[in-house]
């Protein structure tokens, strides 16, 4: 397929995943039924593509040099993260790291959506729950980083073309070198093979061969399955620190999993040519504690609870001490996912003349009112934890033999 169709299928299939949460539960057939409006909606994107592709033109490449890695995880929930206070030792490696010099912690982060397709088509577009944008006029995380004269790599442990990655598919695959390392987690009918084994792992080994030089410019992204169900199929079967028996014990493993995965990647990127800064967030999170993982229809405020970190090098920090010193005063700061493109572009030096400074976290003008975020594309208030509310209590439901 040519590069121009390639495009176009990709894009299609990110605003058909767009229509999903408006249907019913009848995924397949609700794909079906919205066909045509879908069509309508391909054509308006296709006919405001030379008007989007014009103004990322004019983008300057005069971007900060160097290499910029992005981590996303998959439903990790911070209350079940030491590093944020949760009882178990389940993130020993960044509860330490979180009080280093080159770490910030960000402690108020929420999901705008709360399952991986409608959350990562806002985080890694222009597209957010704050500023009047159609999706089809929104730029892409890999569009603009391409257009400021900026590599963009990707590397995948998701499925590729399954029912419920289709938009992530179709940005990620506007990279400039993209490649999904499992993508037969999804049958040919788009169903998920549920257990089907993918360690983060697999991610770690890959680093090593993909060449990074000093005079690159780079934005790397990294898509984690992280905490993904079922839950022993995201570590090795050796790695069970907090036991097996329960659907909490064996969450836990993989919460602890991936903090051993992110110790690695870390150790492995920052000794890379000219890396600048890692940071990394969760898609969403998991009602793991009400026994249940993530779903719309099922909504709670815990699916909403993401971990969210910055790493940066002491070059990057001694070159933009004005801007990490803002980062650090917003560790506390309400912040929802959907900003993720604003954080990056500014982080990277790329300034596209539309994103507003209220909206970028790495700016003194942010706005952390807490009242203005929402989640669940607009239609929800932010709930915080409460301050009596367990943080991450280990009583669960027991596994069926």
């Amino acid at each position: 397929m040519s590069p121009p169709k390639r495009r176009y299928t990709a894009l299609y299939l990110l605003l058909v995943c767009v229509l999903l949460p408006h249907t019913s539960n009848n995924l397949y057939v609700t794909v079906v039924n919205d066909t045509s409006e879908a069509l309508k909606t391909q054509e308006t994107f296709l006919q405001a593509a030379p008007t989007r592709q014009a103004r990322l033109k004019e983008l300057s490449q005069e971007t900060r040099p160097g290499l910029f890695v992005l981590v996303i995880g998959e439903s990790e929930n911070r209350l079940h993260m030491s590093a944020y206070g949760y009882e178990r030792d389940t993130t020993p490696w960044l509860r330490a790291k979180a009080a280093d010099d080159d770490c910030l912690l960000f402690t108020n982060a929420y999901a705008n959506y709360v399952s991986t397709a409608q959350a990562l088509s806002y985080a890694l577009t222009e597209k957010n729950q704050y500023m009047d944008l159609s999706l089809q006029d929104a730029a892409t995380l890999p569009e603009t980083a391409r257009a400021a004269g900026i590599r963009t790599i990707m590397r995948s442990n998701q499925g590729k073309f399954g029912l419920y990655s289709t938009a992530v598919t179709a940005i990620e695959d506007e990279c400039d070198d993209a490649l999904w390392l499992h993508p037969q987690q999804f049958s040919n009918r788009g169903q998920e093979r549920l257990n089907f084994r993918v360690e983060d792992g697999d991610i770690v080994k890959e680093l090593k061969s993909i060449p990074i030089a000093s005079t690159d410019r780079t934005l790397l992204i990294l898509h984690l399955n992280g905490s993904h169900n079922p839950y022993p199929c995201r570590y090795p079967e050796d790695f069970h620190p907090f036991g097996t028996a329960t659907i909490t014990d064996q969450y836990d493993n993989t919460v602890a999993y991936n903090d051993k995965i992110m110790n690695q990647i870390y150790e492995s990127v920052r000794w890379f040519p000219n890396f600048q800064c890692l940071i990394y967030l969760s898609d969403h999170s998991e009602g793991i504690d009400h026994g249940i993982m993530h779903d719309s229809n099922s909504y709670l405020p815990e699916m909403t609870y993401i971990p969210f970190y910055i790493l940066a090098s002491p070059a990057f920090r001694s070159a933009h001490q004005d801007q990490w010193a803002t980062l650090a005063s917003h560790r506390s700061a309400y912040f929802t996912n959907d900003l993720l493109y604003d954080l990056i572009c500014s982080l990277m030096g790329i300034q596209t003349g539309h994103m507003l400074p209220e909206n970028d976290i790495a700016r003194p003008e942010y706005d952390a009112r807490p009242e203005r975020f929402r989640t669940e594309h607009g239609k929800l208030a932010i709930t915080p934890p409460a301050v009596a509310e367990p943080q991450g209590g280990q009583a669960s439901v027991a596994l069926a033999p």
